[in-house]
């Protein structure tokens, strides 16, 4: 194991600084890396814990920004045409299953313990359709996707000083 960390450690210092943020950064963007997966791989990888933390949380950020944009343009044009269309249709068992865990644990502990569950996007778009407030769901995802990149780096640091001694 330790080998393999070193290999990839050199190759990661070998490449330009520039590429280690912008690596990360592509990473926190992935949905299922997240910040938190995001900042174990880099920090693994040798990345200093400052730009991991700094591009794993900036790529999981811009993509949460730009879902909430497109979550919130759908529903209000969704909203839009349900005026015009007398649908009404059965809530799914997805749909009753996340307003569920909206009304147990709030905005906040949905975002903040979620993410752990699903790709912070995937809740974004999903608390957003169910009509909750934008900003309140980016402010707690943000939040929250800022606390498991420290959370994630800080663990991953201590056990590559734990494994390493």
């Amino acid at each position: 194991m330790e080998s393999l960390l070193e290999t990839l450690q050199t190759y990661t210092e070998s490449l330009p600084d520039w590429l280690h943020w912008v690596v990360v950064l592509v990473m926190g963007a992935v949905p299922y890396v997240g910040s938190h997966f995001a900042a174990l791989l880099g920090t693994l990888a040798g990345v200093s814990n400052p730009v991991t933390l700094a591009s794993a949380f900036g790529g999981n950020a811009a993509a949460l920004l730009a879902t909430a944009a497109v979550a919130d343009r759908a529903r209000r044009h969704m909203r839009r045409i349900g005026r015009t269309l007398p649908i009404r249709r059965r809530k799914s068992k997805l749909e009753r299953r996340v307003r569920r865990a909206i009304d147990r644990y709030g905005v906040a502990g949905f975002a903040l313990l979620g993410q752990v569950v699903i790709p912070s996007q995937l809740s974004t778009a999903a608390m957003i359709a169910l009509g909750v407030n934008r900003r309140k769901v980016i402010a707690w995802q943000l939040a929250g996707s800022a606390l498991w990149a420290c959370v994630a780096t800080a663990l991953t640091d201590w056990g590559l000083d734990t494994l390493v001694r």
